[in-house]
């Protein structure tokens, strides 16, 4: 399986602020990294040919969090009255996964599996 839509190069720029820290164009995979004002620090990485997304969230020293989804068809920048986040939503048999990432004004990430 292999990611069908995500955002472009120039939304995901405006999204992160930042081009990627680590990229292999060859295998299709990103990796963006944001810090906010309060020394947390969100790693996003994505490949579009093996069709996973994960992300890690550090503060300071400390990984708080980290997840890992394979089978992602599609992810997007979306908006709302509390402004930009990224979305990613995945199928895997019963099990139904979302996550919302946003880094405005400071980084924060919901993540759900709801089963089926």
């Amino acid at each position: 399986m292999f990611i069908e839509s995500s955002p472009d190069e120039l939304e995901l720029l405006a999204f992160f602020e930042s081009t990627p820290v680590c990229l292999d164009k060859d295998a299709g995979s990103f990796l963006y990294e944001y810090s906010d004002g309060y020394g947390c620090c969100v790693k996003f990485s994505y490949s579009i040919i093996a069709g996973w997304i994960q992300y890690n969230l550090r503060s300071g020293q400390h990984e708080n969090a980290h997840s890992y989804i394979e089978g992602v068809s599609s992810f997007s920048i979306r908006n709302d009255k509390s402004g930009e986040y990224l979305y990613v939503e995945s199928h895997h048999g019963e099990f139904l996964t979302r996550i919302e990432m946003r880094i405005r004004p400071h980084v924060v990430v919901n993540s759900s599996v709801l089963i089926m």
